[in-house]
């Protein structure tokens, strides 16, 4: 899978990497659908904090809805020092290898795009942090659209099991050093382009009127 020259985009609580060879509608229906997905999974559901079990299941519902379909999928729970310290399981081994991704590439990218971006970092964390950060889980995905315009996504759901002492509101990078158990939920989806074809406009536009209320969608450009 080639790595160079993706681009890094802020879909809510998405950080999605770009592959060069994806066309401008191939990329616009792959954001439009990710916002879609989780402002309706919201609406359905709640936040994504509260019960993110339930939420999620909202959420991957809705790319059915939207004429996605599911390729290849997987389920892990790891209780880790840090979040750097995530193993590539049995589990994610056999998502990553089917879908042909290098799962440390993408996260080293994502992570690193995000660390040179201090907008960035900050309107994402509105997104995925909870009011209270170590009372209820941090929710981030991090997903590939790759150079054949399919679909992969892995949320992480972390809940902190030790304290910041002397920081009422740990920042991410600090939770992110923490003791926590971290689930990780696993999906790869290809769109069916014909079946989606009749719903994309009307799909574009509801999405850039949302965008227009709120800053959902942020592009960071590309990725060292």
């Amino acid at each position: 899978m080639q790595t160079q020259n993706q681009s890094l985009v802020l879909v809510a609580g998405t950080a999605l990497l770009i592959a060069p060879q994806i066309t401008a509608a191939q990329r616009q229906a792959a954001i439009d659908c990710l916002l879609y997905a989780q402002l309706i999974a919201n609406k359905r559901a709640g936040n994504r904090f509260a019960q993110p079990s339930i939420w999620y299941r909202a959420y991957r519902a809705v790319y059915g809805e939207i004429k996605w379909l599911v390729t290849g999928q997987a389920h892990d729970t790891q209780n880790v020092t840090a979040i750097t310290e995530l193993v590539i399981s049995e589990p994610l081994q056999a998502w990553l290898g089917q879908a042909g991704i290098d799962g440390v590439q993408v996260l080293r990218r994502a992570i690193g795009g995000l660390r040179h971006h201090c907008a960035g970092q900050r309107q994402l964390e509105g997104f995925i942090c909870p009011v209270d950060r170590l009372q209820q889980p941090v929710v981030l995905e991090i997903g590939l659209l790759d150079a054949q315009a399919h679909l992969h996504l892995c949320s992480l759901t972390w809940q902190c099991t030790a304290s910041v002492e002397g920081a009422m509101q740990p920042s991410l990078d600090e939770m992110a050093a923490l003791p926590a158990e971290v689930q990780l939920r696993c999906i790869s989806l290809v769109c069916d382009v014909q079946a989606f074809e009749p719903m994309r406009s009307k799909l574009h536009t509801l999405i850039t009127s949302k965008q227009q209320q709120t800053p959902y969608v942020l592009d960071l450009g590309t990725t060292a």
